[in-house]
């Protein structure tokens, strides 16, 4: 129990710290959780621990509170206008005014007599009105301080008492108020009794909206000529009526006129270009109502009016009777007087000029006879009543291919194009597989048609391949390469002869340069053929004496030896 506290070290938080036992507190071992100013913070963890407002200095330090009453930003313990948020000093107008310079000539408005002139912070009143030079817009003016409507130097006065000052009133002392001399002048009064537009002190007839001068007719009555005569309207009766001023006889609008000079005028009578007649009668105006052959029928009606006859009683006078003996007709008609123009058919044409009375259609029987037209459809010079193809003129008759076909055979064989569908291919009358122009033969007999493939003398092939129509397209040793390719089409692994020949391999095991076909030592790079040593054994000579190493018992002289003469033993 390092510290003496009671509590064995091993159970003791603080072994060291005998006033803490079970836990390192907010201060930790070896440090008081005291807390002078009760304010909840311990003192280790503050530094005003005398100052239960506050656990650090901050801007007044301990003791002293960071309050900012004007919300200014800053403290009152650093503001000496605490409650004037726009100032921190007095300045030179003092907490709560403002210290602004408005014409910035180094003097606040507070102090400064003239605040908006900058030449000056005090001034002079030159016209003694009470109001200083500076704030006086009319400084040499004593009764004034603004120009106001007539400016510096000249009074507001209104004589007129009509709102309009002197000195902008051309007639200041009008006592209606007038401020123009308009068109009568000041002191006489503008109005306008009709409402013309002219003042009645110029208007000759005020009640008058139409005139201002009485004119030749008066005020009140316009001066028009209404219809052009000459007369104004209040000078004569007919105003509209430019032929008269006055009704005369027969009124305004009407000319007092006799037009046939019966001594009638024309407003009295009907008939006024008829010197015989005032008014129309029977036969109207310039007819006299007469009967000439006293047939009870006045001439006007009368088409014959000096021959009163009508031989056949039909009631039309022979003078305009065609047939004056035939009671049913009066003209001659188609068939001439005493002949009926009954027409049967009804075709227009009487039957006694029609060869066909009763045909509608036809008054001749032409080619086809009454009941047929002689008509020509066609138009190839034969009549449809001859004709079976009334509508083709190129034939007569129907034929092989019918009306509207031709039985042409073009090709020659024998079938005429209606019939076929290859006209123009004697060979073929329907176009099969290969259509017109081209036979449906199968040369190799393999089962598909020449025109269908390519390879048709072939009949292993239908299309050329590779190799052709005359070669298969087949590898033979599965090499890959086609034989019409392939110069060695039995050898898998050669497809070209090379040196040795197709089913032999061109290898040179003995890397000679000779194949080993060729080689008889094709292990033996230095030699490709046994000689006198055999495989695998040079044929060298060191002595140069016509035998081989190989076969020489004296080889060569001891490297050792001076002296070792050619064919002699050292």
């Amino acid at each position: 129990d390092s510290d003496g506290d009671g509590v064995l070290d091993c159970f003791d938080t603080c072994p060291n710290d005998p006033s803490k036992t079970s836990s390192s507190g907010l201060c930790g071992c070896g440090v008081a959780e005291d807390d002078s100013d009760a304010d909840g913070t311990p003192d280790c963890n503050e530094t005003c621990d005398s100052d239960p407002n506050k656990t650090s200095p901050g801007t007044c330090g301990c003791g002293e509170a960071d309050t900012d009453s004007d919300a200014d930003g800053t403290a009152d313990c650093n503001d000496d206008c605490p409650n004037d948020p726009l100032k921190t000093s007095p300045g030179s107008c003092d907490c709560g005014t403002s210290d602004d310079d408005s014409d910035g000539d180094g003097v606040a408005d507070c102090i400064d007599s003239c605040p908006n002139d900058p030449m000056k912070d005090s001034d002079v009143d030159t016209d003694g009105d009470g109001v200083l030079d500076c704030h006086d817009k009319c400084p040499d003016d004593p009764d004034k301080i603004n120009p106001q409507q007539c400016g510096c130097g000249e009074a507001e006065v209104d004589d007129d008492n009509d709102f309009v000052m002197n000195c902008m009133d051309v007639c200041p002392s009008d006592p209606n108020k007038k401020k123009e001399e308009g068109q009568c002048g000041c002191g006489q009064d503008e109005t306008d009794t009709d409402g013309d537009g002219t003042p009645d002190c110029i208007d000759k007839c005020e009640h008058d909206p139409d005139k201002i001068n009485p004119g030749q007719c008066g005020c009140g009555t316009p001066d028009l000529d209404s219809d052009g005569d000459g007369f104004l309207a209040c000078q004569e009766e007919c105003t509209d009526d430019p032929l008269k001023t006055q009704p005369g006889v027969c009124g305004c609008g009407n000319p007092d006129v006799d037009s046939d000079s019966d001594g009638l005028l024309d407003c009295e009578e009907e008939c006024i270009d008829d010197p015989d007649k005032t008014e129309p009668g029977d036969c109207g105006c310039g007819n006299p109502d007469v009967d000439t052959d006293n047939d009870g029928l006045l001439d006007c009606f009368d088409e014959c009016p000096e021959d009163p006859n009508d031989t056949d009683g039909d009631g039309m006078q022979d003078c305009k009777d065609c047939c004056p003996e035939d009671p049913e007709k009066t003209a001659l008609g188609q068939c001439g007087c005493g002949i009926e123009d009954i027409d049967t058919d009804s075709d227009g044409t009487a039957d006694c000029n029609d060869d066909c009375p009763e045909s509608p259609i036809k008054t001749f029987p032409g080619y086809c006879g009454c009941d047929v037209e002689d008509t020509d459809s066609d138009g190839d010079g034969v009549f449809d009543c001859n004709e079976e193809c009334i509508d083709d003129k190129h034939k007569r008759h129907p034929g092989i291919c019918g009306c509207g076909v031709s039985d042409n055979d073009q090709d020659g064989d024998g079938t005429p194009d209606c019939l076929e569908d290859c006209d123009s291919d004697p060979l073929k009358i329907y176009a099969g597989e290969c259509g017109c122009g081209v036979k449906d033969i199968d040369t190799d007999g393999d089962g598909i048609l020449d025109c269908n493939e390519e390879c048709y003398e072939n009949p292993m092939k239908t299309a050329p391949g590779v190799c052709g129509c005359d070669d298969l397209d087949v590898n033979t040793d599965g090499d890959m390469i086609l034989d019409c390719e392939d110069e060695c089409p039995l050898d898998e692994n050669k497809t070209e002869p090379g040196d040795c020949g197709c089913g032999v391999s061109d290898d040179d095991d003995d890397k000679d340069g000779t194949p080993n076909c060729e080689d008889m030592c094709p292990l033996d790079m230095n030699k490709t053929e046994p000689g006198e040593c055999g495989c695998g054994e040079s044929d060298d000579d060191d002595d140069h004496d016509g035998i081989p190493n190989c076969k020489d018992f004296i080889v060569a002289c001891d490297e050792a030896a001076v002296i070792c003469p050619v064919d002699t033993e050292c």
